[in-house]
């Protein structure tokens, strides 16, 4: 089907679907110098106007832009002058830039909580701040009652895995692991493992009250002890809603102390569910955990950030697409922090200076034409993202233009440091015509694009792909930097937040100018991946972390056709030495399905070297 119109084949110089280019303003910028044509435009998109804007969004002196601070109402405030810059309509409250909201936002947790455990004759006391500290969003309540381990609190449909399956914690209190299974293998079947949602701390805590626990506790796993070196209790400052009962973090060396009670082996268990993924859940017999949790509560206001460029076609004009992005950050690190760096400022250069400073010279670059765009553009600009989407959530459920009249929504989240002129746009499966657009508009830019279909994520493009709405977004990333202190302008990489920024301009610049009809919607989700597999279970912990003890052999597995056993003691798999669980599946995930590899093993005293072709699971 031909989507470009005769003027979009005259303006539009790009190889899509079999059609041919008239002509290349995209990338020859000797053509057409009028001040307001379409190439003009997008030279107008400068690596030195989008450094001016990131310097200032990402300054000390707006102190981590946290929603609802003074230093966020200042970038705020910023970002409207530039809208009202390039002649951007006020469609906000009032006919102003900015769409308020309010969220509630916890002030202070933990005075006058407490954690204790009846184990026995004896009362393990938990003081807050040195041994637990409850989330942000936990509810301030007291509560009693049996101890069951309920391993990383996960429930899934895809893959299929259910920690409650078989436990009923109803009226107790739920020991949860913090991730999710097989997140240090980077093709776990919850990958991308971090940032998955089930790896969310308030998703646990939903989990947890939908199967009827009346308390939460939290604790970093033996396998991610290099986690709780860093960031020991990451309770935190929060607002999400909806959480009826006590929430805490406490430390593992209190954990693991009820679990030696109970005669189990906490490390033993995380690394059997890790390497399984079945769920290992019981009841701590003659355990008895009391909560009592306070936390201060306060309602802030804050504010999303829009300016309208109405289209020009008398048609098309009704229909809008949305480019977006979120400006707040985490402030001083309260909540948020990844490494635990609270009190200081996060500058949040690349998350979401970047991006905001993207969508600010796409603004201008748009305004500069000669013709409006054909369909109308909001640009849109969120707080409250890193509190929960909440400025984007806020949006589609009060949108300011109908969201059936929405053809699209392109989301820029990070786009700052890339390599090169690499980056990755998400969302290429919620519409058909897609994939193949993107790919037309690269065979001519020729960057290292990769492209991924899956339109749900932890940014701003979920909560309109969950009402419908076609999504892209474009990301250079994630880098050792996030969401800590270290996010600052110096390291963003200039030529490449340019290139994503053009490239962006010419897949907007189609759907806002070229096409005729409007991308239908696809639901896309995350694909699941096979991972690789040994198909051995931990055994016996060993003295000085120097190698890994085989408990069982999974039946059908590498292992077993391998012929290991179990007792056997790993040294080696391939180069890397393996000294203990940790070792074994990072060494493991580095490898690849079907690859061939030495492993090293102590057998009866004698060492040896058998050849393994890896496996893969289900």
């Amino acid at each position: 089907m031909n989507l470009l119109s005769s003027r979009g084949r005259r303006c539009f110089g790009i190889a899509l679907l079999g059609l041919w280019a008239v002509s290349t303003w995209c990338v020859a910028e000797e053509s057409l110098e009028t001040p307001f044509d379409p190439a003009s435009a997008y030279r107008s998109i400068q690596s030195k106007e989008l450094m001016e804007h990131i310097q200032f969004l990402a300054s000390d002196q707006l102190e981590g832009r946290d929603s609802g601070s003074r230093g966020e109402l200042a970038a705020a405030r910023y970002l409207a002058r530039q809208f009202g810059r390039y002649g951007l309509r006020p469609v906000g409250d009032q006919g102003t830039y900015f769409q308020h909201f309010g969220f509630e936002a916890t002030r202070t947790v933990g005075a006058g909580s407490l954690v204790r455990f009846a184990v026995g004759d004896e009362t393990i006391r938990v003081d807050p701040q040195t041994g637990f500290t409850p989330f942000g969003f936990s509810a301030s309540r007291e509560v009693s009652g049996k101890l069951v381990f309920a391993g990383y609190g996960v429930t899934s449909k895809k893959p299929v895995y259910d920690d409650y399956s078989g436990i009923d914690v109803k009226g107790k209190i739920v020991l949860l692991l913090r991730y999710v299974p097989q997140s240090k293998d980077k093709n776990g079947a919850f990958s991308p493992s971090r940032r998955n949602r089930h790896a969310f701390f308030i998703n646990k805590a939903r989990n947890a009250q939908a199967h009827g626990a009346l308390g939460v506790i939290v604790v970093t796993g033996p396998v991610h002890q290099d986690q709780e070196k860093k960031d020991p209790l990451a309770g935190t400052v929060g607002n999400e809603t909806g959480i009826d009962i006590p929430v805490v973090h406490m430390k593992r060396s209190v954990a693991e102390k009820l679990f030696r009670f109970a005669g189990r082996d906490l490390h033993k268990i995380q690394a059997e569910v890790d390497e399984s993924l079945s769920p290992q859940s019981f009841e701590l017999k003659g355990i008895e955990a009391s909560l009592d949790v306070q936390v201060e509560r306060a309602q802030v206001r804050t504010r999303n950030v829009v300016g309208f460029l109405e289209g020009s076609d008398p048609k098309l004009r009704e229909e809008v697409l949305i480019i977006g992005g979120h400006f707040d950050h985490v402030g001083y690190g309260h909540y948020g922090s990844r490494q635990g760096h609270r009190g200081k400022i996060h500058n949040g250069a690349d998350d979401n200076a970047s991006g905001t400073s993207a969508i600010l010279e796409l603004a201008e670059a748009f305004s500069r034409l000669e013709t409006a765009p054909r369909r109308s553009i909001l640009f849109l600009l969120f707080s409250g993202e890193e509190r929960g989407l909440l400025g984007s959530k806020y949006y589609v459920d009060h949108p300011l233009i109908p969201l059936k009249k929405t053809v699209a929504m392109i989301n820029l989240d990070m786009v700052g440091r890339g390599k090169g002129d690499a980056f990755t746009v998400f969302g290429t499966g919620t519409s058909p015509s897609f994939e193949s657009l993107l790919k037309g508009i690269n065979a001519r830019t020729e960057h290292d694009i990769k492209y991924r279909p899956e339109g749900t994520g932890p940014s701003d493009h979920s909560s309109f792909y969950h009402k419908g709405v076609p999504v892209l977004f474009f990301h250079t990333g994630l880098h050792p930097d996030y969401h800590t202190p270290a996010d600052d302008w110096n390291k963003i990489n200039a030529h490449g937040c340019e290139v994503v920024t053009r490239f962006i301009y010419l897949t907007a610049y189609y759907l806002a100018v070229v096409s005729d009809e409007r991308p239908g919607f696809s639901k896309s989700e995350s694909p699941r991946k096979k991972r690789v597999m040994l198909g051995v279970r931990p055994g016996d912990s060993v003295e000085k972390d120097e190698g890994f003890r085989v408990g069982e052999i999974v039946k059908g597995s590498a292992a077993e056709k391998a012929g290991l056993r179990k007792g056997d003691l790993i040294f080696r798999i391939g180069s890397a030495k393996i000294r203990n669980f940790e070792d074994l599946a990072s060494a493991i995930g580095k490898l690849k399905i079907g690859q061939k590899v030495p492993v090293e093993i102590q057998r009866a005293g004698e060492r040896k070297v058998i050849s393994v072709t890896l496996g893969s699971s289900k």
